[in-house]
């Protein structure tokens, strides 16, 4: 049999993780399990769009005969579909000199007749260095070893194994974890956290030992024996998803601080929100970093920042925030989208975050008169008492205007005015999200005894009601796709359900991460189906393409506000140029000896110093901006010559500008296009201005 020769992605990871093998153990590194397409039991919004699915596998095998020159046997196209739509299974081990690896798929229908279309698939199509072995089992050469596919029969039925090593074969039966009792896991997976980050820490430390000081000193390699456990399932009616990283307080605990939230801590968010979020963050620990990089650097950052700029990154502001952090969208902060978020974070010490704050804005509008020439800035303002921040942008039609207040103890954010107007009123109301049905259902009596880190809810409903349209039309795509131009009986007919169907009793979602002692324990339950929350999905995704679109409209008239600013900003320049045309002239007639300098002119108040200060800007090279004629040799100033150069306008030449602004002697001011003020400075009588002047050829 001929030896062919292909790169496989496959046997490039497994060249890439050779190096990360040490010692064997029973516990695999890596244990991944699912259900595959045709296992899996669709929820009844599914089925339809499930039975398409499955469907594409004889759809597929009509592509020989539509595509020219797809001469693919459908016997692999099926071995293909039948593994694609296969559970599945893959893990990972740690073994002497490489590591042990071993995948197995349990295709759809059985495993009759997959051997001899593999291995002819790799034959004809120019596959891996192989053999096929007297037990019919095929070897693939790699260049971390030969991997072994072979037929097996075990717990899960006929399968097709992979194994790199003398590894166990893998497991496609999922496991339930933190799943509740009466659910089917979907999927799972467990990784060694711990052990992976320890293998990556010796491997950081043997190619670059500073790097890896740097790491570790700070405990972010420090993960111990965490262990990841992760679990998708159904119970036909609602979806759960569940995680525990067993080991995190120890590792994590300090980036999260410790916060936790109660019930009371979410009447800050209105009765009418749709999307909510928590976190527990404490940020005291960039002060370790800031002081570990300045004792290297031989400088004390906070205390610079503090001196320079009169801002306490420690007390005032590292060290303040948190831990507890709220983020929620709602009807009445904006109408549910992106643009009506909120944000709360709980402050220590309001008056220190308010003298740091003080100091930051001083600081963050000499900024933006400096830079962002007036176009950006702060102002404030009062609500119920309370003083308002905002960040407006004058004269340009920024679509947001971030405006922040601090009201019981907590920093409150929003994107606009009447969303932080909302925000505040929220704080005050008698209702909050604790009176949503929605949220009664997602969270309801469910609120935990163990701490909690972070409270989830996503009004799914409405976002799933909002994205049934482009959801239909994917389903329409999808129909398309599996019907069979040569089979008319081969029909998907309505995948995506009615409406009304569609929107009946959508679940929401809601969910936990909470601290179970030194674990970190997450669950989540939503929708069971997919469908459902593909639609919801679809919708969360317009939200935040809302202000992309908002921006695209202001772009359209951003380019004519712009071209009128330039406008105007020219004509400026030509009324300054004529100003100092117009002094030296005058100059010269009252005195035709006199010198014509710009001196002079400023010493009799002829101009004065900002006439010479270009709109356009300071040149690129750093010169003069607005410029005068100061040597006319045997040219006659007050000849009122047309052609005469007296002054111009530097930037808009040094620049590069389209057009420059350039005064003549008899009192014009013309905006000349580049290419033009070139050839009238090359004139005779305009000659020695590009020296006079610093201007290049």
């Amino acid at each position: 049999m001929p030896q062919r020769t292909l790169r496989l992605v496959t046997a490039g990871l497994l060249t890439a993780s050779a190096p990360l093998a040490a010692a064997q153990n029973d516990e695999p590194l890596v244990d991944v399990r699912y259900q595959g397409l045709g296992e899996i039991q669709p929820a009844e919004k599914d089925a339809a769009a499930h039975a398409a699915l499955m469907s594409l596998g004889s759809r597929i095998r009509m592509l020989p005969r539509e595509i020219p020159d797809f001469n693919a046997d459908r016997k692999w196209i099926d071995a293909l579909w039948k593994l694609a739509t296969g559970s599945g299974g893959l893990m990972i081990w740690e073994g002497d000199d490489a590591p042990l690896i071993s995948a197995t798929i349990v295709p759809l229908g059985g495993t009759e007749g997959m051997m001899p279309a593999l291995s002819g698939m790799l034959q004809d199509a120019g596959g891996p260095d192989f053999m096929m072995n007297e037990d019919g089992t095929l070897g693939l050469d790699t260049p971390v070893g030969v991997i072994q596919l072979s037929e097996v029969v075990g717990d899960d039925g006929e399968a097709i194994a992979l194994r790199l090593g003398e590894a166990p074969p893998a497991s496609a039966t999922p496991l339930s974890y933190e799943l509740p009792a009466n659910s089917e896991p979907v999927l799972s997976m467990s990784i060694e956290l711990g052990r992976l980050i320890d293998i990556f820490a010796e491997l950081i430390e043997d190619e670059d030992p500073r790097t890896f000081e740097q790491i570790d000193r700070f405990g972010f390699l420090n993960a111990g024996d965490a262990r990841l456990e992760m679990a998708y399932g159904s119970d036909g009616n609602a979806g759960f998803f569940a995680t525990r990283l067993t080991g995190a307080k120890p590792w994590l605990g300090r980036f999260f601080g410790d916060g936790a939230f109660t019930k009371d801590d979410m009447r800050a968010v209105p009765r009418d929100a749709v999307f909510v979020t928590t976190a527990s963050a404490d940020f005291a620990w960039v002060l370790e970093i800031l002081d570990a990089i300045g004792e290297d650097m031989g400088r004390d950052f906070v205390e610079q920042v503090r001196e320079g700029f009169g801002i306490d990154l420690d007390s005032g502001l590292l060290s303040n925030v948190g831990p507890k952090w709220i983020y929620y969208q709602a009807d009445s902060t904006g109408g549910g989208g992106l643009l009506s978020s909120v944000f709360l974070v709980e402050i220590r010490d309001v008056e220190a975050f308010k003298q740091t704050q003080a100091s930051a804005l001083i600081h963050g509008n000499q900024a933006g008169s400096a830079l962002g020439r007036g176009y950006v800035r702060s102002r404030e303002w009062q609500l119920d008492g309370n003083t308002v921040w905002s960040a407006v942008f004058p004269g340009i039609p920024v679509p947001i205007e971030p405006s922040w207040t601090i009201v019981d103890g907590w920093l409150i954010a929003a994107a606009t005015p009447i969303g932080l107007t909302s925000a505040v009123g929220a704080m005050n109301s008698p209702e909050s999200v604790l009176d949503n049905p929605l949220f009664q259902q997602a969270i309801g009596d469910r609120w935990p005894g163990d701490p909690v880190v972070q409270v989830n809810f996503i009004d799914t409903p409405r976002m799933a009601a909002r994205g049934y349209g482009a959801m239909s039309l994917a389903a329409s795509a999808l129909a398309n796709a599996a019907r069979q131009p040569f089979n008319a009986n081969a029909e998907p007919g309505t995948v995506m359900p009615a409406y009304s169907v569609f929107t009946d009793g959508i679940r929401p979602t809601g969910g936990f991460v909470t601290w179970d002692g030194g674990d970190m324990v997450q669950r989540v339950s939503m929708d069971a189906s997919a469908v459902v929350q593909l639609a919801a999905a679809i919708s969360q995704s317009g939200t935040f393409l809302a202000p992309q679109l908002i921006a695209a409209q202001a772009g359209v008239l951003l380019p004519a506000l712009g071209e009128a600013r330039q406008s105007a900003r020219q004509v400026k320049s030509s009324v300054q140029v004529r100003g100092v045309v117009q002094g030296a002239i005058i100059l010269h007639q009252d005195n035709p000896d006199a010198d014509i300098t710009i001196d002079h002119l400023l010493e009799m108040g002829a101009i004065t110093e900002d006439i010479l200060i270009s709109p356009m800007g300071t040149p690129w090279d750093g010169g003069d901006s607005i410029v005068l004629r100061e040597q006319f040799g045997d040219l006659d100033l007050g000849s009122f010559d047309a052609g005469l150069i007296v002054a111009m306008d530097r930037t808009m030449y040094v620049d590069g500008w389209d057009t420059v602004n350039i005064g003549f002697a008899d009192g014009s001011v013309q905006a000349v296009p580049f290419w033009e003020a070139r050839e009238l400075m090359n004139e005779p009588k305009n000659a020695g201005l590009r020296e006079e002047w610093g201007l290049q050829d």
